[in-house]
């Protein structure tokens, strides 16, 4: 389900990324919005994922390709950080991604600068009720259920019973290996080849 929301959230940003308020890039801004917001509520792995559907939308719309690379690290980041209040997660954000721009451009342009900064005020101005109901939300998603976690294991081993019982029913396939004497003569032949070294 979360995975099928990046389709229309990276269609709607790529048509943000042309709108600009004053010297805030809206598309740029909600990303880094998107992204901060998904690794404090979901953790490394869905910061990660957000990263990269925000990034590669970014790039598609024109902007540079570094989007690719440091939003998701910005958001891996975020998640690592989740269990800390939501403005040491913001300020992670801010300069992890601003950090990663310098590191890989060796300068720090303003367009980033600012809407990097928009992004993590953005993430701090969001009521904080309004980002722990979402934030409970998807851990339940998360393998929390016991009786989805426990349906969910005995379908897995399940599936695995059935595999094994496929790999049984196969027939065993060997391949044929030379001796070490042929590999060692085939070697010499190919490392003298056209030459009279060998007797």
């Amino acid at each position: 389900d979360l995975i099928c929301l990046f389709i229309p959230l990276m269609v709607l940003l790529i048509g943000a990324a042309r709108i600009g308020v004053f010297s805030v890039n809206m598309g740029l801004a909600a990303a880094g919005l998107l992204v901060v917001s998904a690794g404090w509520m979901g953790g490394a792995m869905l910061g990660a994922a957000m990263g990269i559907g925000m990034g590669f939308a970014m790039m598609s719309a024109g902007h540079h390709v570094l989007f690719v690379m440091y939003l998701p690290m910005s958001g891996i980041l975020c998640g690592c950080f989740r269990d800390k209040n939501r403005l040491w997660t913001g300020l992670i954000y801010g300069l992890s991604a601003m950090a990663l721009v310098y590191l890989t451009m060796w300068t720090l342009p303003d367009v980033f600068v600012i809407n990097h900064i928009a992004a993590m005020l953005l993430f701090l101005m969001i009521p904080r009720g309004v980002m722990k109901k979402y934030r409970k939300k998807l851990m339940q998603m998360q393998w929390m259920k016991p009786r989805d976690n426990l349906y969910l294991r005995h379908r897995m081993q399940q599936w695995t019973g059935h595999i094994n019982r496929l790999a049984q029913v196969l027939p065993v396939v060997e391949i044929p290996q030379d001796s070490l004497d042929d590999e060692c003569e085939l070697f010499a032949e190919r490392l003298c080849d056209q030459c009279e070294r060998l007797p």
